[in-house]
């Protein structure tokens, strides 16, 4: 029983971990190129560039990610506050912390799988589902309305905060798209 509801514990910080790491990335680092520069980093300042002036810039739809968004950058950018939350909770719980650091490494992979399909179309048996259907718009609207929907799969941080985009902006967007 102790090792289940450490394994659940584990998920549900991770959740709150994982989900965070991605908002504040997101929202801080890829959208605001101010906050690279105070930080004094080249490499989140290119990040910021190629996410906002090359992926945003974009059609929603391309052909591939060449410069914009690459799966590696965006992983280890995303990884020091999960990973900060795995080496503090390891004196506590070793099972919690590595099902925390597990849950990790697999959304980052299910992110880039999710993220690629939205704009590149490849035809995964998984866009035939309502969940991806669902965070497949609240993506579409994250590039109408670029300072909202920063959580792509775990929309917890983008709820609390108030950054989901407005059922107004989304029925917008729904009036726009039937002229289409």
């Amino acid at each position: 029983m102790t090792h289940l509801l450490h394994v659940l514990l584990g998920l549900a910080f991770a959740y709150v971990l994982v989900s965070f790491s991605e908002y504040v990335v997101h929202r801080f680092i890829l959208h605001r190129m101010k906050y690279a520069r105070l930080l004094g980093s080249r490499y989140l300042e290119r990040l910021c560039r190629t996410h906002s002036g090359v992926h945003h810039r974009r059609d929603y739809l391309h052909d591939r990610h060449e410069g914009d968004d690459r799966v590696r950058d965006l992983s280890l950018t995303g990884l020091p506050i999960p990973i900060l939350g795995v080496i503090l909770v390891w004196p506590i719980s070793s099972t919690i912390s590595l099902t925390m650091f597990f849950f990790a490494m697999v959304y980052g992979f299910t992110w880039w799988v999710v993220h690629d399909e939205m704009h590149e179309r490849r035809g995964r048996a998984f866009t035939r589902t309502a969940v991806y259907r669902y965070i497949e718009w609240k993506h579409y609207l994250h590039h109408r309305y670029p300072g909202s929907n920063f959580n792509l799969i775990l929309p917890l941080w983008d709820t609390l905060l108030g950054t989901a985009t407005s059922r107004e902006q989304q029925a917008l967007v729904r009036k726009e798209m039937s002229f289409t």
